[in-house]
């Protein structure tokens, strides 16, 4: 019974607590020592600060290191030979483990060391309940495994996933409206472009008159007390044709719970026929506090069944392209200056009322037509001081003067108006837009669109002192510093003659 044979052979175990001999157990090389029990500690180590949970559960914070942040290093001596063996052990820097030695250090290592390794999870720190990973070693694997069977659980009980489409006005127009989904949404403010929407459907889905007055359906949201007669009519088989339209007009009008039961009944809807929503216009105004679960024109949607949403607002340049578009199939010209004029109108009613008035004028429209023929409302001197004002037209502006203010009493009117527009091309000349400036004021785009072109050519700067320039005369006519109509003269000449 002796010592097994290897570089730093220990003492001999004898086969002490019921051990193997080591002869038996081959040599793991290293420095010839034990590695720890899985739930034993290694020399240098504590928990007591993590471990406060039950004897089944893990530690809180389960991360650990192979070692402490610094080591110190102890410097042997040579081991003395024993008197029955001649093996001799160098231990220090000479014998040390290849993982815990510095690279830059080629044969003397420092005595103090950093050396975190690699963090991970012991043996000791995996619950000891009927879940963990018994046969595996370790337990992420079983708790990465569960989260796999809870999402594929989650997504076996999902339903299926409902699918909106949303789209613009010119964007239906390109595609084919012959192929549609089951369910088509018409939303935005204009009710112009909301019926050429259905009347394009209309026409692409039915060859003839005959056939479109037997599988048509045209219902008022509003006289129906229950909606599901929307399923019951969608559910009848086609003649001659291969699906069914049913068009549902002014859902707009209805309160918020009956928007709730027509979304419910919606959600029925199978996808076999076609389902036509017009949403389109102003919504009523609300009374009271806003409810939580309003419904919205992207809500009614089905289960299953694909949904075409579409918007029927325009912006600036697709209201340009709408003139475009509706100057050639009045077989008109409209000029770059009038269609941008005529573009600034938010309705895209009124754009098509203007056109089709000034279509009987001529086949060419010039900007000079459009602001001459489409005259907002007021008072028409004013608005012709105010655009002799504004090209700097002395003699133009002094010969109106004369007719607005024949009296000394007349002139503050006019100074408050000229006032007005220096304020407003004062905001435009700062980035404001005309549609912004009459949301927020209030008042109509006409003003501002008339003294769009103007703010553009004045500096931020020029534009703040004319709002200085005729705010102190109109201050000083209402005070009585000075008289109306000298201050309304003078304004009238500084606006006209300055550079």
């Amino acid at each position: 019974m002796g010592a097994r044979a290897g570089r730093h052979p220990p003492h001999a175990h004898h086969r002490q607590h019921g051990r193997t001999l080591h002869a038996s157990q081959g040599d793991r090389g290293g420095c010839g020592r034990r590695g720890p029990h899985r739930s034993q500690w290694r020399y240098g180590e504590q928990d007591r600060h993590l471990r406060a949970r039950g004897h089944r559960a893990s530690s809180r914070r389960a991360l650990h290191r192979g070692r402490t942040a610094f080591d110190l290093r102890r410097r042997y001596g040579e081991r003395r030979g024993h008197h029955y063996r001649r093996a001799v052990a160098r231990r220090g820097h000479l014998v040390v483990w290849p993982g815990a030695r510095a690279r830059r250090y080629a044969r003397s290592q420092p005595r103090v060391r950093r050396h975190a390794r690699r963090s991970h999870q012991r043996h000791r720190d995996r619950g000891r309940g009927p879940t963990t990973a018994a046969g595996w070693g370790h337990r992420r694997h079983a708790v990465a495994r569960a989260r796999r069977i809870d999402r594929y659980a989650r997504s076996c009980e999902r339903p299926s996933q409902v699918t909106l489409v949303r789209t613009g006005y010119h964007d239906f127009l390109d595609r084919d409206a012959s192929r549609l989904p089951g369910i088509v949404v018409i939303c935005g403010k204009e009710h112009v472009l909301a019926d050429e929407v259905v009347k394009r459907i209309l026409d692409a889905t039915f060859p003839d008159e005959q056939s479109k007055a037997l599988n048509l359906d045209v219902v008022d949201a509003g006289q129906l007390d229950d909606f599901s007669v929307i399923n019951e009519k969608l559910a009848t088989f086609p003649f001659l044709t291969e699906r069914r339209v049913l068009v549902l007009r002014q859902t707009m009008e209805l309160r918020n719970d009956d928007r709730v039961d027509l979304q419910a009944a919606v959600a029925h809807v199978d996808g076999e026929a076609l389902l036509l929503i017009d949403d389109s216009g102003e919504p009523r105004p609300q009374r009271g506090k806003a409810p939580k679960d309003k419904v919205e024109s992207w809500d009614f949607v089905a289960e299953g069944v694909q949904t075409l949403l579409v918007d029927c607002t325009l912006g600036q340049t697709e209201r340009e392209r709408y003139i475009d578009a509706h100057a050639k199939e009045l077989g008109i010209h409209v000029d770059a200056g009038a269609r941008r004029y005529l573009a600034a109108f938010e309705s895209v009613d009124e754009i098509k009322n203007a056109l089709d008035r000034l279509a009987l004028t001529g086949k060419r429209i010039s900007k000079a037509a459009a602001e001459e023929y489409v005259r907002p409302p007021g008072d028409p001197k004013l608005w012709d001081l105010g655009n002799a004002v504004g090209t700097a037209n002395l003699q133009a502006g002094l010969r109106v003067l004369r007719e607005v203010a024949p009296r000394a009493e007349d002139a503050t009117g006019p100074l408050i108006w000229l006032a007005g527009d220096a304020q407003i091309a004062w905001e435009l000349s700062n980035g404001a837009t005309p549609q912004s400036w009459s949301y927020a004021t209030g008042q109509s785009a006409f003003r501002a669109m008339k003294l769009w072109d103007l703010a553009r050519r004045r500096s931020p700067k020029l534009a703040r002192d004319n709002v200085r320039l005729t705010m102190r005369a109109l201050e000083d006519s209402l005070t009585g510093k000075r008289l109306p109509d000298q201050a309304l003269e003078e304004v009238v000449i500084r606006l006209c003659t300055q550079k």
